[in-house]
């Protein structure tokens, strides 16, 4: 005869064990398991669009060189002829094109735009670190939109010195 052992907490042993259904921890999905998605690329669109804007703006830059060289061929002839024939002047002020190719109107705008060659590489060479500074600490989209302004601020203060 078999001899129960009473308990005030019940018995020690128990004829059915619980059986567990869930886990302690939770399922860890591998990292590089492979998706049926495929990796999105939005660098490559970033890309495109970084590739696009220069295009634009180049060939803005690039349209907008002659008007702008002519402006201030115009401005060099007129000083050069009220100081030494002011006859050659008409009276509506426009200097034709063909008296402003002479050897000292271009020589004083082969030099401007030398000395504007060097003035538009200087922020390139002493802002390089510190706009890389800027757009790790701000976000690179903020130094580009502010680069793109800049520029615009730049062609618009060359016209308004020209007129």
């Amino acid at each position: 005869m078999a001899v129960s052992l009473e308990s005030p907490r019940g018995s020690i042993e128990q004829s059915e064990v619980p059986v567990e259904t869930e886990s302690l921890l939770p399922l860890l999905e591998l990292v590089d398991s492979p998706s049926s998605v495929p990796p999105k690329k939005p660098w490559l669109l970033l890309a495109v669009l970084i590739c696009a804007m220069i295009a634009i703006v180049d060939m803005g830059i690039f349209l907008a060189n002659p008007p702008q060289t002519r402006i201030f061929e115009a401005n060099l002839c007129l000083g050069y002829y009220r100081e030494t024939d002011p006859s050659a002047i008409p009276t509506d002020g426009i200097i034709p094109e063909k008296l402003c190719k002479g050897d000292v109107v271009q020589q004083r705008l082969a030099s401007i735009f030398g000395w504007q060659d060097m003035f538009d590489a200087m922020p390139g060479i002493f802002l390089a670190v510190p706009y890389g500074t800027l757009a790790d600490k701000v976000g690179r989209k903020w130094v580009f939109i502010a680069s793109l302004v800049g520029m615009l601020l730049s062609f618009a203060w060359a016209l308004m010195i020209c007129e």
